[in-house]
């Protein structure tokens, strides 16, 4: 009888044994053969965490309305911090791909994160999906698709927006030298070119200038119409202040970045400035509050990239069960061959999976609030 027991123990022993291991996987109790591994790149801490923040309460409430489930298998993530930073994405797709052997990744956020992707995917079947890099250098790249449209598109809508429907002849541009940056003002500065327009002058910085009181004055000189702003959210604000400082009282147009929360902040000063974002319409009006709760943070831009992220992990998990597979060369082919209806409306991708819909709303700010034009 003892005997029995005994061996009764080590078989439960055993069994628990082999839960506390797989659980390891975040699945208590599945082996490897019952879940997706998917790996995901945000920039978790730096300047831009506020997005990475929001885009993973975003992927949560999207696993917890799917059940952290696709095609039968439950999802395993592994978070990995790009910082928004060539280097530290390298370090990211890197261990995601060789050691953890992962095949999807959703990431990055930023172009100069997702455009590491390439050389780490060489030699690899994986594929990487990002909701919102934008750089043109992204187009027609193997295994790498982008959800938002590319800065190619955005960049001659801009272009053509400031000159034929603005109709601002001289300007002047303001643009930081990373991978969004640069992929952006060389599109919008080549497009205005050729329409006729006149750029008085392109002011370029690193990504770690806080002073641009020089060139603001010199700017102030050259008497622009209007200053386009290509620069992340710091700098940005830097030039905000330093605008006043110098009584620079030109309107300025700003991709992206111009929020609401930077109206409430700065609303004076930027009274009469332009901004612009995809003309698409949130079909969730939940998805605001969830990051909110899951965050902590009071105010939240769902437009740029956590409505994004929702969506992308939404179409992957459509392309999967579409192709009812998980081998990537047919994941591949269903993401190509597949449109997908999600809570931004209508994605398709192009034969290099690149976003093919494109469509932009022009805001103008005034007293507090961003007011469509277009």
């Amino acid at each position: 009888m003892n005997y029995k027991i005994l061996i009764l123990t080590l078989v439960c022993l055993l069994f628990a044994g082999g839960l506390i291991l797989n659980s390891t996987t975040g699945l208590f109790g599945l082996t490897n053969n019952n879940t997706i591994k998917i790996g995901i790149v945000f920039p978790l801490t730096g300047e831009l965490s506020m997005y990475g923040a929001s885009s993973k309460a975003a992927l949560e409430y999207a696993s917890e309305k799917i059940n952290y489930e696709i095609n039968g298998k439950k999802i395993q993530y592994i978070f990995e911090d790009g910082k928004c930073d060539g280097k530290e994405a390298t370090i990211a797709f890197n261990k995601l791909v060789n050691v953890d052997k992962v095949n999807y990744i959703i990431g990055g956020l930023c172009s100069s994160e997702t455009m590491v992707a390439k050389e780490a995917l060489k030699g690899t079947n994986a594929i990487v999906l990002s909701p919102c890099a934008t750089t043109p250098a992204l187009k027609n790249t193997n295994n790498i698709f982008t959800v938002k449209p590319l800065d190619d598109l955005e960049g001659k809508y801009d272009a053509e927006y400031i000159y034929n429907n603005l109709n601002r002849k001289n300007i002047a541009i303001l643009a930081c030298e990373n991978d969004w940056c640069k992929g952006i003002e060389k599109t919008f500065s080549e497009r205005y070119n050729q329409l006729g327009g006149n750029i008085l002058t392109i002011e370029k910085n690193n990504n770690k200038e806080t002073d641009f009181a020089t060139t603001l004055a010199k700017i102030k000189i050259l008497n622009p119409e209007l200053i386009v702003v290509f620069e992340y959210p710091e700098a940005f604000e830097n030039i905000i202040m330093q605008s006043k400082q110098l009584d620079l009282n030109i309107k300025m147009y700003i991709p992206i970045f111009l929020t609401k929360d930077l109206v409430d902040k700065y609303t004076s000063e930027l009274q009469g400035s332009y901004g612009i974002r995809e003309a698409n319409i949130l079909n969730d009006s939940n998805l605001e509050n969830e990051i909110k709760t899951r965050t902590n943070m009071m105010k939240v831009d769902v437009d740029y990239c956590a409505s994004t992220t929702y969506d992308t992990l939404m179409i992957l998990k459509n392309a999967i069960e579409k192709a009812n597979s998980f081998d990537t060369e047919k994941v591949k082919k269903s993401l190509l061959k597949n449109d997908y209806s999600g809570i931004l409306g209508l994605h398709r991708f192009d034969e290099y999976g690149n976003q093919a819909i494109a469509n932009f709303k022009v805001f103008e700010v005034k007293g507090k609030e961003l007011v469509d034009i277009n």
